[in-house]
């Protein structure tokens, strides 16, 4: 059972997000004519301490997985301590009980499993898994690495360590850099404006006792789901619920999240950089949240506009103009609006002309609209990966677990296919008008200093040093 692949799925599948907890069995996709879809049974019940349960039962392989979904993420990184909850989620298999991080890598390795971890913006997982045949004992061992973290300081001065040199190797790494740029940038003091990763200076800071406390603060069960996969036994149930059921509820902080401020007018921000081998540019503005009704309409727009290699911006920058390999666009809805972000790279002495052709592309999209077959292809696109979706048990487990992060019913799956059917041209368009606004991007061009000649044309231009943004 590959864990890594639930992870992937929770980082990039956009085919999601639900809520729904009772005590009770799922109630199965009603069929909505011949478009409709059934979702696989599974069980939901919600444990006394507050964690909910979700169960899927998969007989085909023996195979057993867990993934634990924390609403716990980067987000929650105190002012200053940014970075904290990767390295507390991080120092888990690292030392737990009377573990030492040898011990507990073999301990999984001995059941041909591991202990995956992963950070979002809004979120934490973790997970596991391995053949049905060990799932007792993998269960314990996974409850144990959560539950009985030691936080050794040897590890949290080797964490600290690996992470300031991976937050260097980044300044040397142009695409990641430029994201990097264009998030703080657009998402300014905002949470979703802060990197997962933290600052240097940010993790240098961290002390044992902030550690231990924020991952004691933050991570409860009334705040997480517990989703079991696989071939299981009724026993395995039975240990879920005690092992996890002695986890301790607690007084969970409040933290309001804001909506990100919307910038008003277009604005060029040039950050130099003298030995770069080519321009790195990033286009955008604030996007949608996940709950946002729109959100299927404005998936078959953005395939249309960026999100497909046969798209409108694949076409003019790349195969028309010869200005890049590649150009792509996307939304990053989340609890609270995400970023809409174009991306793409090209020679130094063509980026006035790039930054003006994808400029010219979004403005000629939302003026003019689009076509009847450009809805038609988008759509049959979709249509086509969503079965993609439900491969396999964690990818179904993956889509259910965050359907319920986001708060968005089980119907948004049942009722996919039907609802994307019976979007028409008018309703794309709309929503083109609505979401697309050229005119107010904030565009990001981290290049050498002559560039800037070339954008002075086309908008006021601020310019900053890359040193500027050494997080």
């Amino acid at each position: 059972m590959n864990m890594k692949l639930i992870a992937t799925v929770f980082l990039s599948s956009a085919l999601i997000i639900s809520g729904c907890s009772s005590s009770k069995k799922s109630s199965r996709g009603t069929s909505n004519g011949s478009a409709g879809f059934v979702l696989p049974d599974y069980k939901t019940e919600t444990l006394p301490n507050g964690l909910e349960l979700l169960t899927i039962e998969d007989r085909r392989l023996p195979s057993f997985g867990l993934i634990l979904l924390s609403r716990a993420g980067s987000r929650f990184d105190p002012k200053g301590r940014g970075g904290i909850t990767l390295m507390a989620t991080s120092l888990l298999e690292k030392g737990a009980a009377k573990m030492n991080a040898t011990q507990i890598a073999d301990a999984f390795g001995q059941l041909g499993a591991d202990f995956d971890s992963d950070v979002d913006l809004d979120y934490t997982t973790f997970s596991t898994g391995g053949l049905s045949k060990d799932q007792a004992e993998l269960t314990h061992l996974f409850t144990t690495v959560l539950m009985q973290p030691t936080f050794t300081q040897a590890e949290i001065n080797r964490l600290k360590q690996q992470a300031v040199a991976i937050i260097r190797r980044g300044y040397d790494e142009p695409d990641d850099f430029a994201d990097r740029i264009f998030n703080s940038t657009l998402m300014a003091n905002h949470p979703y404006g802060r990197s997962t990763y933290g600052s240097i200076k940010e993790i240098n800071k961290l002390t044992r006792a902030d550690i231990v406390n924020h991952y004691q603060k933050m991570f409860a069960p009334e705040n997480s789901i517990l989703a079991v996969i696989g071939d299981y036994t009724p026993e395995t149930i039975a240990q879920i619920k005690k092992e996890f059921g002695a986890w301790q509820k607690k007084t969970l902080p409040t933290s309001e999240l804001k909506k990100p401020v919307i910038p008003s007018d277009l604005h060029i921000t040039l950050v130099e950089r003298k030995d770069l081998q080519q321009a790195q540019l990033r286009f955008g503005h604030i996007g949608i949240d996940r709950a946002n009704p729109d959100f299927l309409a404005l998936r078959v727009a953005n395939n249309i506009l960026g999100g497909t290699f046969s798209s409108r911006l694949m076409n003019r920058i790349r195969v028309q103009k010869g200005l890049t390999y590649g150009i792509s666009s996307g939304f990053s809805p989340r609890l609270v609006e995400g970023p809409f972000s174009i991306s793409t790279f090209t020679r130094f002495d063509k980026v006035g002309e790039t930054v003006s052709e994808t400029l010219q592309v979004v403005k000629e999209l939302r003026e003019k609209g689009v076509s009847q077959a450009e809805v038609r292809t988008s759509i049959e696109y979709l249509k086509g990966a969503f079965p993609r979706a439900f491969e396999t048990p964690e990818m179904l487990a993956g889509n259910l677990l965050t359907l319920r992060l986001y708060n968005i019913p089980d119907s948004y799956l049942t009722n996919y296919l039907r609802d994307i059917d019976q979007l028409k041209k008018a309703d794309i368009d709309r929503v083109i008008k609505k979401y697309f606004h050229p005119d107010n991007f904030q565009v990001i061009v981290y290049a050498t200093p002559e560039v800037k000649s070339q954008l002075e044309p086309i908008s006021k231009v601020t310019v900053k040093k890359y040193q500027d943004y050494l997080f």
